[in-house]
């Protein structure tokens, strides 16, 4: 690409194109006013005027965008000759394409350009006529692309290539979600991160079941006060999240000032949690679905108030329930039920399945949702009871298995199985007994 000229002498259409004037050492001095790519200044159409390609110039180290002119009027003739000077002016943020016209006389100077010009060519003006070519002299002080840009707003389509940077100075953290860092893909200038230390997360939506004629939506909740709240880039899709109350709030009038709403002591629902809710929390109370441990946890008291709560045995199937917690507090099993059992039979040996198993003491390790309390009672006092692994290998009759991401993996020992062995055991004891007594007899 072309750039700063001083024709020779023989080269110049005129002896006054070929003398450097002192402009030309200004412009050669000024290292943080520059051209970066296009902005050429070709003939006009018709008339005296000049045509100027679209580009990008830096104005005090700062890359702006210059927008493309078909047609730029010069400076009316005079009655002597001189020379126009193209430049591409800094004002309030954005770049304008504007003539400068020098002095005139037998021996014509350029003239005087301000600190947030970039010189783009010098056009000597021997009538009002349209400039030949010959008569535009190329000043523009080409310098390399970099890829660390720095601009006032967002880049625009036609500034820098692929794989550049771009950061917006004219950014704050608390004036807009704009990111002030972009990264030049495809043609396309792409934000790597928004920010706002007064972010709005969406709107929160309190829909007060039961009496509360008088309650409405809670308006948007902003950050401010809210303790635990993020401090590098982030980004926010703005969703809505619907929170249902139910109970005696009769007179709570919005969801940010219910300080008068009485407890929701009959509340039954409080909408569903699944596997998406990721709480992973520190400290404090929570329900929720750990990524620590692949599984839904509870920190804190957890309380059955209903006596329609139904828990379904791990590695079952279908909706019969087979564990409810009856009015008086009492767990009860529902699968003990002829009705919901097939392929009834008595059990010829339990001795035989008993003697295999391998009872153990050991302690428990530490998980990630124990208190400091659990922690302890864990690693210090002892437990007995069976090792999962040992009774796969001895009686994989007596396991529940959970089907996994990894595959079908043992979980625990069914305790129901084991009494049901115990008392065939027993049985069979008893009745060698009986024999014994009988012979001895």
């Amino acid at each position: 690409m072309a750039g700063f000229t001083i024709p020779n002498t023989p080269d110049a259409y005129n002896q006054n194109q070929a003398e450097p004037d002192s402009l030309d050492f200004q412009i050669l001095g000024n290292q943080t006013n520059a051209v970066v790519t296009g902005a050429e200044v070709t003939p006009g159409p018709s008339g005296a005027t000049v045509a100027v390609s679209a580009g990008e110039v830096i104005v005090g180290g700062v890359h702006y965008s210059v927008t493309a002119s078909a047609s730029l009027a010069l400076t009316t003739y005079a009655s002597s000759p001189f020379f126009d000077i193209v430049v591409a002016r800094l004002s309030s943020g954005s770049i304008s394409l504007v003539v400068l016209a020098g002095t005139s006389g037998a021996n014509p100077v350029y003239p005087t350009i301000t600190a947030n010009d970039v010189v783009l060519a010098a056009v000597w003006r021997p009538a009002n006529t349209t400039p030949t070519t010959t008569m535009i002299v190329d000043k523009r002080l080409m310098i390399p692309a970099t890829p660390n840009r720095v601009a006032s707003g967002s880049p625009s389509v036609g500034t820098g290539s692929n794989g550049e940077t771009y950061v917006n100075s004219s950014w704050t953290a608390d004036a807009t979600l704009a990111g002030p860092l972009s990264v030049k893909v495809g043609g396309t200038w792409y934000q790597l991160a928004r920010y706002s230390s007064n972010f709005t997360a969406g709107t929160i939506t309190a829909t007060l079941n039961g009496n509360a004629s008088t309650a409405t939506n809670a308006s948007a909740v902003p950050w401010t006060g809210v303790t635990g709240k993020p401090t590098d880039f982030v980004y926010n899709n703005g969703g809505t999240y619907g929170i249902n109350i139910t109970g005696n709030a009769a007179t709570a009038t919005s969801a940010t000032s219910a300080t008068s709403a009485t407890s929701a002591t009959d509340s039954v629902t409080a909408d569903y949690l699944n596997g998406g809710t990721n709480v992973d929390p520190i400290g404090g109370d929570y329900i929720g679905y750990s990524n620590n441990f692949g599984g839904w946890s509870v920190q804190g008291n957890f309380r059955v108030t209903s006596v329609n709560f139904y828990a379904t045995g791990i590695g079952t199937t279908g909706s019969s329930a087979n564990m409810r917690v009856l009015a008086d507090g009492r767990i009860a099993y529902n699968a003990s039920l002829r009705s919901l059992k097939d392929n009834i039979a008595d059990i010829e040996d339990g001795l035989s399945v008993i003697n295999l198993l391998r009872p153990r003491t050991f302690t428990l390790k530490p998980q990630p949702t124990d208190t400091a309390v659990d922690v302890y009672i864990r690693e210090n006092v002892p437990y007995f009871g069976f090792i999962v692994d040992e009774i796969a290998q001895d009686a994989p009759q007596l396991l529940d298995y959970l089907n996994t991401p990894s595959g079908v993996s043992p979980i625990m020992w069914k305790t129901n199985d084991m009494i049901a062995l115990l008392t065939k055991s027993v049985q069979q004891l008893s009745a060698r007994l009986d024999a014994l007594e009988a012979g001895n007899g």
